[in-house]
């Protein structure tokens, strides 16, 4: 609820206090309710380490579409004045783009080749 009124604040605590007790399913929520948040509030940098500690512990085989949606919304609004720094962000973006949209173009793909 605090999210939805803009509370990123107490979304982010709420979030964060039931992360430690949370099955898989909620665990990969409340990560992404917290990243999310931090994204909201401007806080670009801890969002994004936010979502690079969850990927890395459940691996890249468990995440999903959601996932790569935030990564790539983290990654976005990332901004460096080195410019080495800032091309290594915007290329994290673009890949987490791709892993976003591939299953949806081999779907496709997959479709086109049966004739439907």
């Amino acid at each position: 609820m605090s999210y939805l009124s803009n509370d990123y604040a107490d979304a982010i605590a709420k979030a964060s206090a039931s992360l430690p007790e949370a099955n898989e399913v909620y665990k990969a929520k409340f990560s992404r309710l917290i990243g999310l948040s931090h994204l909201l509030k401007g806080d670009s940098l801890t969002a994004q380490k936010v979502a690079e500690d969850y990927a890395k512990s459940v691996g890249e085989a468990k995440l999903e579409a959601p996932d790569y949606k935030l990564m790539h919304q983290i990654y976005s609004k990332l901004r460096s004045a080195d410019s080495a720094t800032q091309a290594g962000y915007t290329a994290k973006s673009l890949e987490h783009r791709r892993n976003l949209l591939l299953p949806i173009h081999l779907m496709m793909q997959r479709k086109i080749r049966n004739g439907g």
